[in-house]
């Protein structure tokens, strides 16, 4: 019946976001109406920024590569599946050579341009169940399911040859750009997590810069160090 305070309480109570009684009148219908709309947008808008922020918190604002705490969060998770079903996994760092002399010489939008195309570079090599990240200034990273350290080593090559054989044109400048690399993988013999990955991955990498970056560097029980074909270079390596 009309006024029926128990039965709008119960249909409240049920789920109604609203009840309006028949013998409302037109003007508090309306102005009802418009406050549910109300709330809707404000719901709307609150999905959306929930939405973005998620997005944010996995993808590199700059490169819209992953971002380093959804790397580590799948590096995680693959490691855990490797574990599981007996399969290999590899990790590689990927760090540009001298980037701080060509933030320091052209700027940092310079700089972001070049990491910008090392990003659509490193996309362009690998598989679509790879995962490619930033890991944080000029270092990036790269996952590899399934994947041995020999076929980690035919990645990196990959890679250091897509970026380091053509030039980059950044600020009206051809710029040849070089990356160092540090591999890791499972199984091996002091990788129980995700952390030992990434650790013994940077000590590889930290071992390849100070033997003269540009080139891979390889841990296993010791370093063993790969350097892939230059133009009109030749490999070399040594341990």
């Amino acid at each position: 019946p009309p006024g029926d305070v128990e039965a709008r309480i119960h249909c409240l109570r049920l789920g109604a976001d609203e009840c309006i009684p028949f013998d409302s009148a037109e003007e508090e219908t309306l102005a009802r109406i418009e406050a549910l709309l109300r709330i809707k947008s404000i719901q709307d808008r609150m999905e959306r920024s929930r939405r973005e922020l998620q997005r944010l918190s996995t993808v590199d604002g700059l490169t819209g590569l992953s971002s380093r705490r959804h790397l580590q969060a799948r590096c995680r998770e693959e490691l855990v599946r490797a574990r599981r079903y007996r399969d290999p996994l590899s990790l590689i760092l990927v760090d540009v050579d001298h980037f701080r002399e060509v933030t320091g010489r052209l700027g940092e939008a310079a700089g972001d341009a070049v990491l910008c195309e090392v990003a659509r570079r490193l996309r362009g090599v690998l598989r679509e169940v790879d995962l490619a990240g930033r890991q944080g200034g000029d270092t990036f990273v790269v996952v590899l399911p399934s994947t041995h350290i020999t076929g980690a080593l035919a990645v990196a090559e990959r890679i250091w040859k897509a970026i380091g054989e053509r030039p980059f044109l950044v600020a009206g400048e051809r710029l040849t750009v070089r990356v160092s690399l540090g591999l890791s993988f499972f199984p091996a013999r002091g990788v129980s997590s995700h952390e030992d990955l990434f650790r013994l991955a940077q000590d590889a990498l930290h071992r390849a810069k100070r033997e003269g970056r540009g080139r891979i560097c390889l841990f296993q029980a010791a370093h063993y160090f790969y350097q892939p074909l230059s133009p009109g270079g030749a490999s070399g390596g040594g341990s």
